[in-house]
């Protein structure tokens, strides 16, 4: 994922959906690096699920914040 830099010129809306997606970018990047460890191999089976399905979701959520933010600036 990348980090946007709202800049002051741009308008309002934009700098929260940025900010947004750095917000999301780095729950996602800590939720990643949980399930890669050894506290989630031990979690129960459905919990691990769950949170599979929760980094998925994020995932998708950010990409399309990611693509939202690409169109500010075509």
């Amino acid at each position: 994922f990348f980090f946007f830099f709202p800049g002051s010129g741009l308008p309002e809306y934009h700098r929260r959906v940025m900010l947004e997606y750095n917000e999301l970018s780095d729950k996602l990047d800590k939720l990643n690096r949980f399930v890669d460890g050894t506290v989630f191999a031990a979690l129960p089976e459905d919990e691990r699920e769950l949170l599979v399905g929760q980094r998925d979701a994020m995932g998708v959520y950010a990409q399309h914040l990611h693509n939202r933010i690409a169109k500010f600036f075509e």
